[in-house]
């Protein structure tokens, strides 16, 4: 991580006056009458009243002020009732356009007011006398006529409306509607009128005004009409009334004996008169003539041979008492020789009828239709073999005399949908019973697997102890890799681990653990930057498997590439040398760019399960001087990426803010499946100058926003704190939830250059100052306490996680020697000093600026992840080549020097810097399990002056 190195601070501090001042409410006032708009008459009394309250003083206190923009101050007879304050004024008020206001006073002075507009109109002359002037009055010489008189029939207007004895009149006469002309008017459509109206007449008796035959004068008609009205319709004596004839028996004939006249035919008669017996029902002309010995259709004959129900019959030549269907006669008796039954197929065969029984012998026995039938006394049983196999279904049968196309005589086959499956198949390994013995993948199955005891129980199998079976067998695999199937621990998916000589992973080697010294220079690969002062390296990432091939990809920041800087996203595996210019995604703003790349961070910060990418811009201008920006591109990203187009910016707030020179790893800070953006900003001044912030965004996030919009913001407590560098991952207080550790290098409060670092516990909403963090620890001076800080998994088995802060100036060897710090406990809280620590690395060397810190995952394979510490300008080897330091968990408590380290990795070209660019988060490059040791150096001279490197050492 790129670090700012000792700045001078500034202190200040202020404070705030406060007073309270009481205040008197004004009184209200509304007017009630006359309203707004309203007319008067001059020289008539008016009265005025207005509705007055006051908070503090009762209304009758109240002094109320009428004024008229035409008279000016009125006054007259004053009264209050209630709120309510009244001004009658005998005289009235001049003609004229007046505005009248009210002004409500208290006793304090407090005043309001109302105001509404009123026409007053000059008098008018009435000569009548009926209290209508000349411009209203249309006869203003009878006081009889005015517009508030009642108009009458008498030819005069009465009322003034303009029209004279309308239908309104008192009394005007009722007329009825005579619309078909016939004299009689409708009772139910009627009009008042002086005057007798064109289609009214004075009578209201016509019972249908539409039909003009239809009145009191009209003769009855047999038409469905009361033509008289009545009151009766279509009556006996209509004059055109029908003759009817009873139907006593119902049958719709009637008996020309009996008869009746109606317009309408009576119940029990009809029109017709043939009936030649009208007490029965069954017998009338309509009647179909049965063999019942009675003149149904009263034709004169009885039983005659078209009788609906006489029977045929058919010949019995055979004597068989089955009849011939084609030699028939009909009669109501049965004839000799005849019979009633028609099914004989061969009446010259007494031996076939329908009651034989079928034989095979090629004749139609029992007259079915059919010859040698399935059901014949004497036909064979048949099985279907649908397969082809020749092999019979015996579930499946046919009867037949000859053999049906798809039957066999066998029944054997136990499933007569597979052909390969029959009594003469082989049987082998499919779940079916291929040979019909009764038994399904029998262990002398043709293809039956060699299958190998798993006595461990780790799903991996001895290679010495097999059985052979279709099926897998209980406490059998067919994996047959295991070197030692008495122990779950060890096979091939198990991981390695060092130095315990076990071949835990059976691979056929007993793995040591890294130990030793070695030189970067035999790292696995490099990765290299390819200009002067590209700084390549100068932060790195584990960007997540953003190709999807199984292996971990890098993000490293270059912050002078291309003289403006960069991020390249480096796909895993990486093997030999290889240049940024080929990586799968270069990140750049299209201008503007100045130190882009200073820190980088990849998560899943939209929640879509694709890794996104953070790059760092702190000298961005666009919201202000190196205000600062924070880009987030949505994975997957690739090719040339313009940060410009980001899918999220984050400005820093004011000059010299320098947003994102802190900038935690994403991680789910409030446990809602989403991951958060954490952003540090050394410089920014909240409440003071150059205090420092971090910024918490909660996920998802996206869009172009200031920080100062974040959720939760974190505020450095003083002027000059700097506070920002920052670390968002573990539980250190054990709560659930992920802590935040944050550094301020730049410290003056505990002596000079001291630096703090603060443990902010559980979520963060709102603005809160660093001063109310859960635990502060202080440094001393001059040793930048907080240059580095990092929260790592728990190493000492406590069940809480642990914190690391780095401090390059601390000189307890020698000056800028630096230190990390380890703390395994900080849920008691409050503030504590740096010397609380359980273990402390020491630099050993003049300005070696020992501070990198963090863990490269768990290298040694035991279950606990391992400390790495970096002192980028050791000079062990080389001036300025750097060292790395990697001690197996847990470390030892007390003071531990690099040289103590189980691994050492040493610069051996001056100026390598290596560790210069912090520890990146855990990452396996080429997918082989097993955690990969990664280490920049962003001021490496390999291929140009400060180009930068990332060195790569694979794990076991």
């Amino acid at each position: 991580m790129w670090k700012a190195w000792p700045l001078a601070l500034l202190l200040s501090t202020g404070c705030v006056d406060t007073s309270l001042t009481v205040k008197n409410d004004p009184p209200e006032v509304v007017i009630l009458e006359p309203v707004d708009g309203a007319e008067h008459t001059a020289g008539v009394t008016i009265t005025l009243v207005a509705r007055a309250m006051d908070r503090e003083t009762a209304s009758a206190d109240l002094e109320l002020i009428w004024t008229s923009s035409v008279g000016g101050r009125l006054t007259g007879d004053a009264t209050v009732t209630g709120d309510d304050h009244t001004l009658t004024l005998p005289d009235g008020l001049p003609v004229g356009e007046h505005t009248i206001e009210v002004v409500a006073l208290d006793a304090e002075g407090a005043s309001e007011s109302d105001a509404i507009a009123l026409t007053v109109l000059a008098a008018v002359e009435d000569a009548d006398g009926d209290g209508y002037g000349a411009e209203d009055d249309c006869d203003d010489t009878d006081a009889a006529v005015n517009p508030g008189a009642t108009e009458v029939c008498n030819g005069v207007d009465d009322d003034c409306d303009g029209d004279t004895d309308e239908d309104d009149a008192s009394d005007a006469s009722t007329w009825y509607a005579d619309a078909d002309g016939d004299a009689y008017g409708d009772a139910a459509s009627t009009t008042t009128a002086c005057a007798q109206p064109s289609g009214f007449v004075s009578d209201d008796t016509d019972c249908d005004d539409a039909d003009g035959a239809v009145n009191p004068g009209a003769t009855e008609v047999c038409n469905g009409v009361d033509d008289d009205c009545d009151g009766d319709t279509d009556e006996d004596d209509a004059s055109d009334a029908s003759t009817w004839y009873a139907d006593a028996d119902g049958d719709s004939y009637g008996d020309a004996a009996s008869t009746a006249t109606a317009c309408a035919q009576p119940s029990g008669y009809v029109s017709d008169d043939t009936d030649c017996d009208d007490g029965d029902a069954a017998v009338n002309p309509a009647a179909t003539e049965v063999c019942n010995g009675v003149d149904d259709d009263c034709d004169g004959d009885t039983d005659e041979d078209d009788a609906s129900d006489a029977s045929t019959w058919y010949a019995d030549a055979d004597g068989d008492t089955y009849g011939d269907a084609a030699s028939t006669v009909t009669a109501c008796a049965q004839p000799s020789g005849y019979v009633g039954d028609d099914t004989d197929c061969d009446d010259a065969d007494g031996a076939v009828n329908p009651a034989a029984t079928e034989v095979c012998n090629g004749v139609d026995d029992d007259c079915d239709g059919d010859t040698d039938e399935d059901d014949a006394s004497d036909a064979s049983t048949w099985y279907a073999d649908a397969d082809g196999d020749s092999y019979g279904d015996a579930a499946s049968t046919l009867t037949a005399c000859a053999q049906p196309s798809g039957y066999v005589g066998d029944d054997t086959d136990c499933d007569d949908a597979d052909a390969a499956v029959n009594p003469g198949a082989t049987e082998v390994c499919n779940g079916v019973d291929d040979d019909c013995d009764g038994n399904t993948d029998e262990d002398d199955a043709s293809g039956a697997s060699t299958w190998y005891a798993d006595a461990d129980g780790d799903s991996y199998g001895d290679a010495a102890s097999t059985a052979t079976a279709c099926a897998q067998p209980s406490g059998y695999v067919g994996d047959d890799t295991d070197c030692d199937d008495t122990d779950a621990a060890i096979s091939p998916g198990e991981p390695e681990i060092c130095d315990d000589n076990i071949d835990n992973d059976c691979d056929g080697d007993t793995d040591e653990c890294l130990s030793g010294t070695v030189a970067a220079s035999g790292a696995d690969a490099v990765i290299v930057g390819t200009a002067t002062n590209d700084y390549v390296g100068v932060d790195v990432q584990p960007a997540g498997d953003v190709d999807g091939d199984g292996d971990d990809d890098l993000l490293i920041g270059a912050f002078g590439y291309n003289g403006g800087g960069a991020a390249f996203l480096m796909l895993g595996p990486v093997s030999g040398t290889v240049s940024v210019t080929s990586a799968y995604a270069t990140l750049a703003p299209s201008s503007g760019a100045v130190d882009v790349g200073m820190t980088v961070g990849a998560g899943d910060l939209n929640g879509d399960g694709t890794p996104d990418l953070l790059v760092s811009h702190p000298n961005d201008n666009t919201a202000a001087t190196s205000a600062g920006v924070v880009y987030l591109v949505h994975g997957p990203a690739s090719g040339a990426v313009d940060l410009l187009n980001a899918d999220g910016l984050f400005y820093g707030e004011g000059t010299t803010a320098r947003a994102g020179l802190g900038l935690a790893q994403p991680t789910d800070l409030d446990q809602d499946g989403f991951q958060d953006l954490v952003i540090g900003a050394r410089g920014a001044s909240r409440g003071a100058v150059n205090n420092g912030a971090v910024y918490v965004s909660y996920g998802p996030v996206s869009g172009s926003r200031s920080l100062g919009s974040a959720d939760g913001i974190i505020e450095g407590d003083t002027d000059g704190r700097h506070m920002g560098y920052v670390s968002a991952s573990g539980d250190v207080d054990g709560d659930g939830l992920p802590d935040l550790l944050i550094g301020a290098q730049g410290t003056v409060n505990h002596g000079t250059q001291a630096g703090r670092a603060f443990l902010v516990t559980g979520g963060v909403v709102g603005t809160l100052s660093a001063s109310s963090a859960h635990t502060i620890i202080t440094g001393r001076s001059s040793e930048y306490f907080g240059s580095e800080v990092v929260i790592v998994p728990d190493l000492d088995g406590d069940g809480y996680d642990d914190a690391m802060v780095g401090a390059y100036g601390e000189a307890t060897y020698a000056a800028g020697a630096g230190s990390v710090y380890l703390f395994n406990d900080l849920r008691s809280g409050g503030t504590v000093s740096a010397s609380t620590r359980v273990t402390q690395f020491h630099g050993t060397g003049n300005n070696d600026y020992l501070d990198e810190c963090g863990t490269p995952g768990d290298v040694d394979g035991d279950g606990v992840v391992d400390v790495l510490v970096g002192a980028p300008f050791d000079d062990d080897v080389v001036t300025n080549g750097g060292g790395a330091y990697l001690f197996y968990s847990p470390p030892p408590s007390g003071a531990l020097v690099g040289q103590d380290a189980d691994f050492i990795v040493e610069g051996d070209v001056a100026w390598t810097a290596l560790m210069q660019g912090g520890v990146p988060a855990p990452a396996d490059l080429n997918g082989d399990g097993a955690v990969d040791l990664v280490l920049p150096a962003y001021t490496d001279s390999q291929t140009a002056s400060r180009s930068g490197s990332v060195y790569i050492f694979y794990g076991l």
